[in-house]
This record gives C-alpha cells, sequence and structure tokens, in this order.
C-alpha cells in the first residue's frame, strides 16, 4: 500500500513539472508573439525574445565548430604549401649542384655524385658532417668532397649504404700539400689544435701576397690535385714562418656537395 501512494505522489509531482513547463513555454511564445506583433504595429524595432537568444546561442556554437575545422584545414594547406616550396628550394640547389658537377666533370674527366648535407655538427674542433649518399650510389672512403666550384671540403671517412660520413680540411690534424696558384710555390696547409689554419714549410724566398689562392699540389696521395683550399691572409710570415690561410667555406653553410669517384692519383 505504501509503495502505491509512492507512485502516486511521483506521479502527480511529475505531472505537475509538465504542467508548469507546458505553461511556461506557452506563455513565452504568447509574449514573443506579442511583442513582434506591437513592434510591426509601431514601426519600431523590438529587443530578440528568449527564443531568438537560444537559436544565437546554438548558432554561435555551430559557427565556432565551423571556424576551428576551417582553420585546422587553413593550417593543413599551409603547412603543405611550406613542405612544396622548402621542396622546390632543395631541388634547384641541386639542380644547380647538377649543373656545376656537368661543367666540372667536362671540363676535367671526373665523375661526380651530387650529395646533400643532413647533418652537421660544429662545435669544437672536431666536425662531424653527414651526406645523404652512400656505398649503394657508388661511394667509397677516400673520396674526395668539393663544392661546386672546385673548393676542397674533405674527404669520405666513413661510408654506409645510404650514408656518409666526411672529414673536412679543416679538421685538427689535417695537412695537405699545397700551392700557390700561378707561381707554383710549395708548402703545407694545415690546422693545429688551437684551430688556426697556416700555410707553412715553404721556400724561404718565396713570394707571396694577400689574397693569393692555395689549391692542392701534386704531393698529395689522399686529395685531388688543383682543388681550392683557401686565400693567404698575411703579407708577413710569423715567427715560426707561417701565413694564415683564409678558410674558403663555412662549414655551417654547407648544403649541396659533390662527391669526386675518380681515384686519387
Amino acid at each position: 500500500m505504501w509503495h502505491f501512494k509512492k507512485n502516486i505522489f511521483i506521479y502527480l509531482i511529475a505531472t505537475l513539472i509538465f504542467i508548469l513547463l507546458v505553461f511556461f513555454v506557452l506563455r513565452l511564445r504568447d509574449q514573443a508573439a506579442n511583442t513582434v506583433l506591437k513592434s510591426v504595429e509601431t514601426g519600431t524595432s523590438f529587443s530578440k525574445p528568449v527564443f531568438f537568444n537560444i537559436g544565437k546561442y546554438f548558432n554561435n556554437i555551430f559557427s565556432a565548430n565551423y571556424l576551428s575545422k576551417r582553420n585546422q584545414f587553413l593550417e593543413g594547406e599551409t603547412n603543405k604549401l611550406k613542405s612544396l616550396l622548402i621542396a622546390s628550394d632543395s631541388l634547384q640547389k641541386e639542380n644547380e649542384s647538377l649543373k656545376a658537377a656537368l661543367k666540372i666533370s667536362l671540363e676535367d674527366d671526373l665523375v661526380l655524385e651530387s650529395a646533400q648535407v643532413v647533418f652537421s655538427n660544429t662545435g669544437g674542433l672536431q666536425n662531424t658532417i653527414v651526406i645523404n649518399k652512400g656505398s649503394q650510389n657508388g661511394l667509397k672512403e677516400g673520396m674526395n668532397v668539393i663544392l661546386a666550384d672546385k673548393i676542397l671540403v674533405g674527404r669520405l671517412i666513413k661510408v654506409l649504404p645510404n650514408y656518409s660520413q666526411l672529414e673536412t680540411i679543416y679538421g685538427p690534424g689535417v695537412s695537405l700539400g699545397a700551392e700557390i696558384l700561378g707561381s707554383k710555390v710549395l708548402g703545407l696547409a694545415e690546422r693545429n689544435n688551437q684551430g688556426f689554419f697556416y700555410f707553412k714549410l715553404y721556400p724561404a724566398d718565396a713570394i707571396m701576397k694577400t689574397g693569393d689562392v692555395l689549391i692542392t699540389s701534386v704531393e698529395n696521395n689522399i686529395f685531388y690535385k688543383g682543388l681550392i683550399i683557401g686565400e693567404i691572409l698575411d703579407q708577413k710570415q710569423n715567427e715560426q714562418g707561417k701565413r694564415s690561410i683564409k678558410e674558403a667555406f663555412k662549414i655551417s653553410d654547407l648544403d649541396q656537395v659533390l662527391i669526386i669517384k675518380n681515384e686519387v692519383f
């Protein structure tokens, strides 16, 4: 009996709430209709009733979702465009490198492979540079690496199937036979452990000036002859009989390089 009375009570409460909701909705509808009619008759503007505000609220929600999705779409398209521009720039640089390689090949009968620098660590004296070509491209350890204008970068010291590591001529302890372009003054180009690059062991009566270009000489057994090393900086030699060399490239600027596949002889 008690459960029956409880169910009756719940039913009455639910009915009462339903009636109140219907009453409230009908009253809002009549109020909105009267407001609109009154405004039409008087020709004045009217404030938007509750129904309009509710509609505006949901419309704002849908508009925000649309704008969010639209922004995500535009951001994705922007990223795609950036990727295309980067790829286009990289392709242009590679084409320029290949054109230079073709010119050098025709002039010097060299077999060249173009590659891109994918990693470089310029911290400290020891430099690590990795390129995106390896043994699958016919590369071998000891091959010389140059830039498009015959500037010597270094040589390959480790070759993997798809990547290779190179050692630059500006690494500590690296020495190579050098000569002044056009004068045949022979000497040795070397970078010491303090990071200074010098030209030394040249004849005491050798004549040279600032800006003279140093190239690799025939005395080298690991570097190809006639490649640019740098320029003479000092008009006069220091107390140790050395002259400073201006480096021909910056490691941080390396992007496209060329590998000479010919054997050094």
